[in-house]
């Protein structure tokens, strides 16, 4: 398994950004059987279109959040822009789920039933979970990790919850062209 990431500061026009990030992660990593894509972004980026560029570009699942700010190792900290980093291998099965809308009476059956969809996609029992979660006021990050953990019988979950500009009325997390506030 290998992976690469790639940094943009282009929020404003996406299809500079997807190409700037698509070209960027191409000159770093050669995709293998299965690849991933997450993306941690501006909360005023559209995520929904840049996650539709991506997927298009790249030709594998684009999921990620929006987030307060970036920091990266070559570049440091940045409170406005894009990272993209892809994990790809031949030795790597990646399976994608996704939820929906999420709330406080609803979320450990959807979170089950799409670990279960996202399972039977996998020859065999995933070693890791990483988690894309919505910042909903009445839930916190326990509540997703336990749910994950109870659906998965233990697996580690890894993960992150979307964030904005500190009023938490924008934040949202994605998958490919799809977006969702909770």
């Amino acid at each position: 398994m290998k992976s690469a990431i790639v940094l943009t500061q282009e929020i404003d026009d996406l299809n500079i950004a997807a190409d700037e990030l698509t070209s960027g992660i191409r000159e770093k990593i050669a995709f293998g059987r299965s690849s991933i894509g997450i993306v941690y972004c501006d909360a005023d980026v559209d995520v929904a279109e840049l996650g539709r560029l991506l997927h298009e570009n790249l030709g594998f699942d684009i999921v990620g959040l929006t987030t307060t700010a970036l920091i990266e190792r070559y570049h440091g900290y940045c409170d406005m822009g894009i990272a993209l980093a892809v994990i790809t291998g031949d030795d790597v099965d990646i399976s994608i789920g996704n939820t929906g809308e999420l709330s406080k009476d609803n979320f450990a059956e959807r979170i089950q039933g799409t670990y279960s969809h996202a399972r039977a996609a996998l020859c065999e029992d995933p070693r890791l979970i990483l988690l894309f979660a919505p910042y909903i006021a009445d839930l916190t990050s326990e509540n997703y990790v336990e749910a994950l953990d109870e659906a998965s019988g233990h697996v580690p979950v890894f993960g992150g919850v979307s964030t904005d500009h500190y009023d938490l009325q924008h934040q949202k997390t994605f998958h490919n062209g799809e977006a969702y506030q909770d």
